[in-house]
Parts: C-alpha cells; structure tokens; sequence
C-alpha cells in the first residue's frame, strides 16, 4: 500500500508535490519485496511522477509497511528529503536471540542521484530479544528529527513503543 507525504514545494500554479513510498512486491515474474520512493508533481491537476524512483531498501529481508516523513528543516528552499521506515522480517545483526519481525529506516533525497542518503538502511530500535517490532509509522517531530512509533511485544506486553532518529541535517 502506497504512503505519502507533503513535499512543501511549488511546481507553480499554487500546486504543490507528494513524497510517495510503497512495498513493491511482484517483479519480473519472481515475488520480492521491496520498499520504493519517488516524487509526485500535481499539474493542472493530474498526478506527474518524477522520471525516477529508487529503492531505499536493499538488505532488510521482506521489506513490508512503509511509512514516510518529511523532517523539518531550518533553511528554506532544499531539496525535498524524507525518512522511510517499514516492517522486516527478520534481524541480521549478531542480537541473540534475534527478533522475528524487526523495524528499518532509510534516509532519502529526491533529487538527480536517484539513490538514498545512507547507504544501507538501518534497524531503528536495534537490541536483542525474541520479540517482533511491527507496523510502524513515523511523522515530524522536532527540526532535523523524526519520530517513530511500532507494536512492540517485548516481554509478553504488547504495547506501542517508539523512538526519534535526531541528526538528519539539510
């Protein structure tokens, strides 16, 4: 399912664009899941994508339920950047005993490089534990920070659980 978010641009005529991610899942014949990104323009009132969109998941397995947000920043007229997080199946890193479903994040940029920020996506609430970390959903919080919130269920207590990933400079 496709998420998406203000992009706080103008494309002239008063119409501003969207920041868009979604799990694609089918590709080639082969099922796969994958997180994507791109930019949509609104002109004359019809939806105009961006010539491209690129992956912000790459090592995350089953990359499930993304969200999207915008962090604010202080300087005007920058490139629109957003943070993405999803659902994983599965940690990768040396946690014992690893968690069964897990939250990533990736940091984005829409302009021409046509890739991420970061390199590789990462966990966004890393720590060891047989619990699984699910559905999450982030939004702006303070300037240059994001906060994001999952279904926890460390413990036997299922509950919401959240965190805010600071430092996300223009």
């Amino acid at each position: 399912m496709p998420v998406l978010v203000p992009d706080s641009t103008d494309y002239g005529g008063g119409e501003g664009g969207c920041l868009i991610a979604w799990d694609l899942y089918y590709d080639n014949g082969n099922w796969v899941h994958r997180v994507y990104t791109n930019q949509v323009a609104w002109m004359g009132g019809v939806a105009v994508f961006t010539p491209w969109f690129f992956p912000v998941s790459s090592t995350s397995p089953e990359p499930t339920y993304p969200s999207i947000a915008r962090p604010s920043f202080t300087s005007p007229g920058l490139i629109a950047r957003a943070f993405i997080v999803w659902e994983g199946a599965g940690e990768s890193s040396p946690c014992s005993p690893p968690r069964q479903k897990d939250v990533w994040g990736n940091y984005a940029e829409y302009d021409s490089t046509l890739a991420p920020i970061w390199q590789d996506e990462r966990m966004v609430g890393p720590g060891p534990g047989d619990y699984e970390q699910r559905r999450p959903i982030t939004m702006t919080s303070a300037p240059h920070s994001v906060s994001v919130f999952w279904l926890d269920d460390r413990a036997g207590n299922k509950g919401i659980v959240g965190t805010r990933v600071t430092n996300l400079l223009d």
